[in-house]
C-alpha cells in the first residue's frame, strides 16, 4: 500500500445518488499532527501505527483507542494529539452540506477489519487512478457510502436484537425467497435450530400472524404485481405462485382482496 491523496470534490457526477465525497486519502507511515482544525466531516480508519494506540483531546474531551480504530472528525473541532507516532490510515472527507448523517456520540471506536471493509477499501483504491473518467466519481461516492454503512454497523449504531429475533428474521428472509414453493414449516424450523412449537411461538411474537398467513400475504402481493405488470393469464399466475389450482387461487384472492383477479386487473389498469 502506498500513500495517495485525491480531491474529487469538483469532478462531475452523472447521477449524484450518494453523498458526494470531497477527498480520499490512503496514508502510509503518516505522522500525527500536534494539533488539527477540522473542516467538513472526515471518516478516518487507522489500521496500525508505531504506538499502541492514539490519545486525542477533542474540544476539551479526551478520547483514546487501540488499533485498528475508526475516528469521526467534525467541522469546527480542534484536535490536540497527546500520543500517536506514525500510522497507516485511510480516510474520506465530505463538505458539511453533503455529509451523511452519523450518530453524534460516535467519535472514536475500535473496529475489526472485516472482509467487507477490506473489499470496499480495495475497490476504492483501485478506482482512484481513474477518478476523472466518466462515472468513476459516482462509483467512488457509492463505495464510500457502503464502507460507512459497514463501519457504523460494526460500531453497533443500529438496533440491538435478540438471538431469537435474528433467527426469525433469517427465516423471514428465507420465506421471501421461497414463498412460491411448497413449504414444510416444521422442517424449516429445525433447519434454523427451532423445535416446531418454539418456532411458531417466536414467529407469532415477532410477526403477529402465523407463518402460513405471512406466506399467503407474500403470494397475494406478488399476484397483484403480476396482474398489473404482466399479461400472464390468471391461471398461469396461480401456478407460478404455488397454488394447487386456478380455482383455489381465485378463491383465495377474492377472499383477501374482495374481488377476483380479473376484476382487480381491470380496475388497476387504465
Amino acid at each position: 500500500m502506498e500513500s495517495r491523496y485525491v480531491n474529487i470534490e469538483n469532478l462531475p457526477r452523472v447521477f449524484s445518488l450518494a453523498p458526494p465525497v470531497r477527498s480520499l486519502a490512503c496514508l502510509v507511515d503518516h505522522p500525527f499532527p500536534t494539533s488539527q482544525a477540522i473542516t467538513g466531516l472526515q471518516v478516518c480508519i487507522r489500521f496500525h501505527g508505531t504506538a499502541e494506540g492514539v490519545s486525542v483531546n477533542v474540544d476539551g474531551r479526551e478520547y483514546g483507542a487501540k488499533y485498528p480504530h475508526l475516528f469521526i472528525k467534525r467541522e469546527g473541532e480542534i484536535h490536540q494529539i497527546a500520543a500517536g507516532g506514525l500510522a497507516d490510515s485511510f480516510y474520506v472527507t465530505y463538505a458539511c452540506e453533503d455529509a451523511p448523517a452519523i450518530p453524534d456520540n460516535l467519535v472514536v471506536g475500535e473496529i475489526a477489519l472485516t472482509p467487507e471493509i477490506h473489499a470496499r477499501i480495495h475497490q476504492i483504491l483501485e478506482l482512484l487512478p481513474r477518478c476523472c473518467e466518466s462515472g468513476i466519481a459516482d462509483r467512488l461516492d457509492g463505495l464510500c457510502l457502503q464502507l460507512l454503512i459497514e463501519l457504523l454497523l460494526l460500531q453497533g449504531h443500529h438496533e440491538a436484537v435478540s438471538e431469537d429475533t435474528e433467527r426469525i428474521r433469517k427465516i423471514s428472509s428465507y420465506l421471501q425467497m421461497h414463498f412460491t414453493e411448497t413449504l414444510d414449516f416444521a422442517a424449516i424450523a429445525r433447519h434454523f435450530g427451532y423445535s416446531p412449537r418454539s418456532f411458531f411461538r417466536h414467529w407469532q411474537q415477532y410477526h403477529g400472524v402465523p407463518p402460513a398467513s405471512y406466506v399467503a400475504r407474500l403470494r397475494l402481493d406478488e399476484a397483484k404485481r403480476l396482474l398489473t405488470e404482466s399479461s400472464l393469464p390468471v391461471e398461469a399466475i396461480g401456478r407460478r405462485l404455488g397454488y394447487g389450482s386456478s380455482a383455489y387461487f381465485v378463491y383465495s384472492f377474492r377472499r383477501h382482496v374482495g374481488r377476483s383477479p380479473l376484476q382487480y386487473r381491470k380496475a388497476a389498469l387504465p
